[in-house]
């Protein structure tokens, strides 16, 4: 949803360069006019949503309407200067007037960092999965969802995580030098997800299993990594990015992989969607399990979990992505393939041969290199009919441009 039209317009020079502001209206240039270093998240109480940056001539710009209505929150914590985690405020002449009181944007930090939560057990998805959603719970007005989580129990691993690409905003995301640690919360697996994803861990299961742990290169980057499934740096603000760093949202995916062909379909993405200039929505699950051949030559289902004698969090043979645009009413699905030993790529899932040549967004993937890992291209409908986890989108058209 694009914020309202403006009507009269001032330029203003910030810093010496220059953006569009509306006379009446209120405007922040992100990295100039907000609290540092721990900004609150403003959500529109008519949009049900963050309200995001846009770049204007260089400059991150937060707009609101004279008069309208934002939730003021620092979700965990509180706004410094009024001892209260959440209020209501409202655009009043480059102001949020907050009861009866004008506030500058810059007066309105956190005492600390706003910390996202989560909601468990919202009921059945996918295949035998269980719904969680990764937020933040704003006291008073409720819990804003992020990201959507279907996990499975018994294996516990991500049967896939759904998430939105602000395309009108993506472009003016906050800059994010550091990351958070990855969190398991409780009730979510038997087994120490940290330990599993350990290099040394990793290393000492495939001797365990396959009789031979040269599979595992830490220089060549061939290991498993935590792959966040729902991204951080497909959202805008940090406090957003920093959200899904959970393992429920994450699968293990080669790193060779995941700093190769998958990390040029993420960015492939997001320039489709800023491009766009529309939501996109994200779906992105792993479907079966990845299988290597032991010292005799047997293939050998490859589990993380086994570190601990536990048969979960499963390598995933394939990950999957599903990008949809619902302004246009267009999909498209890319697969990857989760093995950098492969000489040949394998059976594909859906049939009739990838169709990566026709979706002219992609962009920096070198499909024959299989170490990078090997990528292929479907309609949503086609790959539905292999993966049930894929979402069912009708008769969407293909996602071309």
């Amino acid at each position: 949803m694009k914020l309202s039209t403006y009507g009269a317009l001032l330029f203003l020079s910030v810093a010496g360069t220059t953006f569009l502001r509306a006379m009446a209206d209120c405007a922040w240039d992100k990295d100039t006019e907000f609290p540092a270093p721990y900004p609150p998240l403003l959500f529109s109480v008519a949009a049900e949503r963050t309200v995001l940056p846009v770049l204007e001539g260089g400059n991150r710009v937060v707009k609101l309407t004279e008069g309208e209505e934002v939730i003021a929150a620092c979700p965990g914590t509180t706004i410094d200067a009024l001892g209260l985690e959440a209020v209501t405020a409202t655009c009043s002449s480059n102001t949020l007037l907050i009861d009866a009181q004008d506030w500058n944007m810059t007066e309105l930090g956190c005492t600390s960092r706003p910390k996202e939560s989560l909601q468990k057990n919202l009921g059945p998805c996918g295949t035998g999965g269980d719904m969680h959603q990764i937020g933040f719970d704003v006291l008073g007005y409720g819990f804003y969802s992020t990201i959507t989580v279907c996990f499975d129990p018994i294996f516990e691993t991500n049967l896939f995580s759904y998430h939105i690409v602000r395309g009108e905003n993506i472009a003016a995301r906050d800059p994010n030098p550091s990351t958070p640690s990855v969190k398991s919360d409780t009730g979510f697996f038997t087994v120490s997800a940290n330990t599993c994803y350990m290099q040394a861990s990793q290393i000492t299961l495939m001797e365990t299993i396959l009789g031979d742990s040269s599979v595992i290169n830490v220089n060549q980057s061939l290991y498993f990594a935590r792959n966040l499934l729902a991204t951080g740096t497909d959202f805008v603000t940090e406090q957003e990015q920093d959200a899904g760093y959970y393992y429920i949202n994450a699968a293990p995916l080669w790193q060779t992989i995941n700093n190769g062909n998958w990390k040029y379909l993420e960015s492939s993405v997001r320039d489709m969607a800023a491009a766009h200039g529309s939501d996109i929505a994200v779906w992105c699950g792993g479907w079966d399990v990845l299988q290597l051949d032991d010292v005799n030559g047997n293939p050998v289902d490859i589990f993380l979990g086994l570190t601990q004698n536990e048969t979960v969090i499963p390598a995933p043979d394939v990950l999957w992505k599903v990008v949809f645009d619902p302004s246009s009413n267009e999909a498209a699905a890319i697969v990857g393939v989760n093995n950098p030993y492969l000489k040949i790529v394998a059976p594909l899932l859906c049939p009739g041969g990838s169709i990566c040549d026709q979706l002219t967004w992609l962009h920096g993937i070198n499909y024959s290199d299989y170490e990078a890992g090997a990528i292929y291209c479907c309609t949503v409908q086609d790959l539905a009919t292999a993966i049930p986890n894929v979402p069912d989108l009708g008769s969407a058209g293909l996602l071309t441009a």
